[in-house]
Order: structure tokens, then C-alpha cells, then sequence
């Protein structure tokens, strides 16, 4: 009996921990100029996705680009149609899955694990790709703040700043999509890759448009469902 209470008031501490945390990295999402660049983060795992499948589909990357507009390029050099196709599909793919796996690895308590995962992508990027002055600018910075907090936070502070990550990701996974769905019906040879799959294909961009929001949306809901935990723990 005493064991199960003991569970029942972790159980509650980390429910609120989890959810003040998500309260908290919402707010700041909507600082101006603060929330705007933690937010390029989404962008940073978008053209990754974007490089990793050029190189698996035998392609090269020429180069990366970061903005601060939260937008971002990958130019490759693809080996065919197909190729092309792939590395199309795999940014809004990538950062959907990878936002799944953010969740996954914060309700197992390894969010140290995201955060350098991460700070490696990033270092991967800043060495090999990205070239833009704003790009490298983010990437350093966002470098030296994971080392820092990676060597000198607590447990707390570590999981705070993965919730923060985490939060960034998955919503910015689903809103990104969400905009690109609008700029496909309004101007929709500016829809980025959506466009640019359009051209290679021959199917409307406001189609890949939409299956990019659909793919994020049951990203997001299926980690919400596997790993928050219920609302009723709270209490």
C-alpha cells in the first residue's frame, strides 16, 4: 500500500513537471525574436531529413541553408527521377518522426539522449553542409548552449530543456506542414517542396501538401497518446 502511494506521488510530480514544462515552452515559443529562433530547430531536422536521404539514394548534398524566416534549403545533386522523389518526401517525413522519437525518449527519462542527439546533428551540419552566415551563427550557438547545458545542468534542468525540444518539435512538425498546405492552395508554385514534387511528378502540390499535414498529425496524436502521461494523474 505504501509502495503504491509512494508510485502515485512520483507519478503525479512528473505529470506536473511534464505539463508545466509544456505551459512554459508554449509560452516561450511566442516571445518575439527568442521563440522565432529556438523554432529554427524544426527547420535544422527538416533539411537533415532532406540530406540523409540524398545520401542513402546515392545523391550528394551541395549544400544547407538555415533562415531566419524559419525556412530552410537542401540543395543535392540526385541520382534520378526517383531519387529526387525520395529526397522530396523525407524532410516533413523526418521531422515528424523525429519529433515522434523526441517523445519517446522524454517519457523514458532519457532526455539528455535528445538533447545530444541533436547538438550532433547540429555539429554534423555545421562541419559538412550549412554555409549561410545566419545558418552557422544558429548552429554554433545552439552547439555551445547544449554543451553547456549537457555539462554543467542537473536532472531537472535536463529535462526541462528536453520537454522544451520535444514541444518545439512536435508542434512545429505539425504547424509547418499546416503552412505549407496554405501557401500550396493561395500560390502553389511556391510551395516549396510540395512544389518541387509537383514539377517532378505531375501531382498537384496541394495533394503532397496534404499528406505531409495528415503524417504529422498522426505522428503528434500517437505520441501524445503513448507517452503523455493522462491528464487525470494530475490529481
Amino acid at each position: 500500500m505504501l509502495s503504491l502511494l509512494i508510485y502515485r506521488k512520483c507519478t503525479m510530480k512528473d505529470s506536473w513537471f511534464l505539463y508545466g514544462s509544456l505551459v512554459v515552452s508554449l509560452i516561450v515559443m511566442r516571445v518575439p525574436y527568442i521563440g522565432q529562433a529556438l523554432r529554427v530547430l524544426n527547420t535544422m531536422v527538416h533539411e537533415s531529413g532532406h540530406a540523409l536521404a540524398a545520401i542513402i539514394m546515392s545523391g550528394k548534398v551541395v549544400k544547407v541553408e538555415l533562415f531566419a524566416n524559419l525556412s530552410g534549403t537542401t540543395h543535392t545533386v540526385n541520382s534520378g527521377k526517383l531519387a529526387t522523389v525520395v529526397v522530396g518526401l523525407t524532410g516533413y517525413f523526418f521531422a515528424s518522426a523525429f519529433a515522434w522519437i523526441a517523445s519517446l525518449l522524454v517519457s523514458d527519462s532519457m532526455g539528455r539522449w535528445l538533447i545530444v542527439l541533436l547538438m550532433a546533428m547540429a555539429v554534423i551540419n555545421l562541419v559538412f553542409y550549412v554555409r549561410n552566415g545566419f545558418g552557422m551563427l544558429w548552429l554554433a550557438l545552439f552547439i555551445a548552449g547544449c554543451g553547456l547545458i549537457l555539462s554543467k545542468g542537473g536532472n531537472e534542468l535536463l529535462h526541462f530543456v528536453a520537454i522544451v525540444l520535444m514541444v518545439l518539435l512536435l508542434v512545429d512538425s505539425v504547424m509547418s506542414a499546416i503552412e505549407l498546405m496554405v501557401i500550396s492552395v493561395k500560390t502553389p508554385g511556391k510551395a516549396g517542396d510540395a512544389s518541387m514534387l509537383a514539377k517532378t511528378t505531375g501531382i498537384p502540390p496541394q495533394l503532397f501538401a496534404l499528406i505531409f499535414v495528415g503524417i504529422a498529425i498522426l505522428a503528434v496524436a500517437d505520441a501524445i497518446i503513448r507517452f503523455f502521461p493522462s491528464l487525470k494523474s494530475l490529481f
